[in-house]
């Protein structure tokens, strides 16, 4: 019977799994930043409408 090795191909599947889940994990916080700047934006810019009133 063959024996094969599966386990540089297991470690090597399992390293790219946390690879991609560390950066969508970075890409879900910029995007988050990104939404909250773009909302505290439009609040100052509400708010600085509203004073010149």
């Amino acid at each position: 019977m063959i024996r094969i090795n599966l386990l540089p191909f297991r470690l090597a599947r399992k390293k790219e799994n946390i690879r991609r889940q560390v950066s969508v994990f970075f890409l879900s916080l910029i995007f988050i930043f990104l939404a909250l700047g773009w909302a505290l934006s439009m609040l100052n810019n509400k708010i600085s409408l509203i004073q010149n009133e």
